[in-house]
């Protein structure tokens, strides 16, 4: 299964931490000495670094969570009009990930106000898993993956015959062949 680079995605926050969540990461209490405030502000920096390295180092791969299939995402995500889908459950993905020698890890995605709301940032996977309101429709969850190497995209093995419950042949191009 292929897994693109979270800095990848079309999104341009993909990965990116909310305003908030910058903002109380910087923020400093107003009793420090100047030698202190440097101190911080050198943490600070740091840690905002690292977690925008978070964006190149983690892979992944997303799922529509619905028990229906979704004309939505046919037509968002299908550029030609042919294309499959795939069916499955968060049992099964995690049964055809059992036996990979890669770490896989499984999340849903929350969906917040990037102005308003803070995203958890002592967990470089939460960058995956959070996204802007405005993706609310895609109603994802994740398969999620760490590497060190800076890379467009990695294939992970998976069983196949265990994640796959059932394959629909996308509206358009099925009309097609009537």
């Amino acid at each position: 299964m292929f897994f693109p680079r979270l800095s990848s995605l079309t999104d341009p926050l993909e990965g990116f931490l909310s305003r908030p969540t910058v903002e109380m990461i910087k923020s400093m209490p107003d009793d420090i000495t100047p030698e202190e405030q440097r101190r911080r502000e050198e943490i600070a920096n740091h840690n905002l670094s690292v977690m925008r390295l978070g964006r190149d180092i983690l892979f992944v791969s997303s799922w529509h969570l619905s028990p229906y299939e979704s004309a939505a995402m046919w037509k968002l995500y299908l550029r030609s009009g042919e294309g499959v889908a795939i069916q499955s459950t968060v049992q099964r993905m995690m049964e055809a990930f059992r036996e990979t020698p890669e770490a896989v890890y499984l999340g849903m995605v929350k969906y917040v106000d990037y102005d308003k709301e803070q995203i958890p940032w002592d967990n470089t996977f939460y960058l995956a898993l959070h996204k802007r309101r405005s993706f609310e429709h895609e109603r994802e969850i994740r398969a999620i993956v760490m590497r060190p190497e800076i890379i467009e995209g990695i294939t992970v093995p998976v069983n196949v015959d265990t994640l796959i419950e059932l394959v629909y042949v996308a509206p358009r191009f099925a009309d097609l062949d009537s």
